[in-house]
């Protein structure tokens, strides 16, 4: 499976910066019960990279796909929603069966 941080990466290279502006708005929402809201600053001129940093540092990997799935259905991006979950749930199913 490719890491979150890869999947995310693709995930946002797909929006445009006024995309990505609105995807890390909504960060600074209480968007999804049980996550904190991301402060404004710590977003603050941040690319795709840093952001998908703090998010994964927020959020942990599992956190960061659930929020993003949130996000990215929001803003009716649902077709960028899907491939993310569909390559998330593939990783997860395809891991080696220890």
């Amino acid at each position: 499976m490719a890491p979150v941080p890869v999947l995310l990466l693709a995930t946002l290279e797909e929006l445009v910066e006024a995309e990505l502006k609105t995807f890390k708005w909504h960060l600074t929402q209480d968007l999804v019960k049980g996550f904190p809201h991301i402060p404004v600053s710590q977003l603050e001129n941040t690319d795709r990279l840093d952001t998908i940093k703090k998010m994964v540092e927020t959020y942990g990997p599992e956190g960061t796909v659930k929020i993003s799935l949130e996000i990215l259905r929001k803003m009716s991006q649902n077709q960028l929603a899907e491939t993310l979950k569909n390559e998330y749930d593939e990783g997860e199913t395809t891991e080696p069966a220890g």
